[in-house]
């Protein structure tokens, strides 16, 4: 039998994906950086840095499906995240309600119904029906409460499993910098509280395997860029394929004095 905390979050992401797949966009949309985006990510081409590797790759998939055409495809992919995004969101936030013995049905009804409102909000439905990066990056900051949330939970119950979801928070933090910078916002905050909850609990080694698996996360996004250099793409941002360039492609050097875009 499914549980209201499970109801709740299929509603919110069936409901939200059939309104943003009535409005997604069939065609490309010169709007920010969505037809440079969707061009990279078709010919197999690097987008331009911090390249957004991860991005470009699925929407690439994406662009494959069988749909009515390949923009179609990139900018359900957007649909598809945001409306993810929120539905985890959402379960996150029921969680997080429980753990303030705030459970009554309305409250979570409150709660849901804001998340609703807000995915109609101007920001949030435009960039859900065009080919973009923000709707993976909401995805990956939702998840990333969603693990923490989970963790703490089994944290205040000294459940072994606690590490497992701080392993995983670790590694959607890897991937989620990787993929859009502004993720580097939430970890001070998270880190200080990982310290301030854990205290004498965490060992060396259990930090070590916290950053090493962080760091998977992140490089293997960035280690795309080495199999989009190997295509020779048409089209494409200058990509050194060592790892001098890859700092340099990270840290937008491009953009800088000594850079050439």
């Amino acid at each position: 039998k499914l549980s209201i905390n499970t109801i709740l979050p299929l509603v919110v992401l069936f409901s939200v994906l059939g309104i943003y797949f009535l409005t997604v966009a069939h065609y490309p949309i010169n709007h920010a950086d969505s037809n440079e985006l969707m061009t990279a990510a078709y010919v197999g081409g690097i987008a331009h840095p911090p390249s957004y590797p991860l991005y470009t790759f699925l929407l690439g998939l994406f662009m494959r499906l069988p749909l009515a055409s390949p923009a179609l495809g990139g900018n359900f992919s957007s649909a598809l995240f945001q409306s993810l995004a929120l539905a985890f969101l959402t379960y996150a936030l029921l969680l997080f309600l429980e753990l303030k013995e705030r459970k009554p049905l309305v409250v979570k009804v409150a709660t849901v119904s804001a998340l609703l409102a807000i995915s109609f909000s101007n920001q949030i439905w435009t960039y859900a029906t065009i080919a973009e990066v923000f709707a993976l990056n909401n995805l990956f900051i939702s998840l990333f409460f969603l693990g923490t949330i989970q963790w703490y939970r089994l944290f205040l119950e000294n459940n072994p499993q606690q590490w497992l979801w701080l392993y995983i928070t670790c590694l959607v933090a890897g991937l989620g910098l990787a993929h859009h910078q502004t993720f580097l916002f939430l970890l001070p905050g998270w880190t200080i509280l990982i310290i301030m909850s854990l205290k004498q609990q965490i060992s060396r080694q259990k930090i070590i395997y916290s950053i090493g698996i962080g760091l998977v996360g992140f490089f293997s996004s960035y280690s795309l860029l080495w199999y989009f250099d190997q295509l020779k793409s048409p089209f494409g941002w200058f990509f050194t394929p060592n790892f001098a360039g890859l700092i340099f492609t990270i840290t937008r050097g491009l953009y800088t004095n000594q850079g050439s875009a």
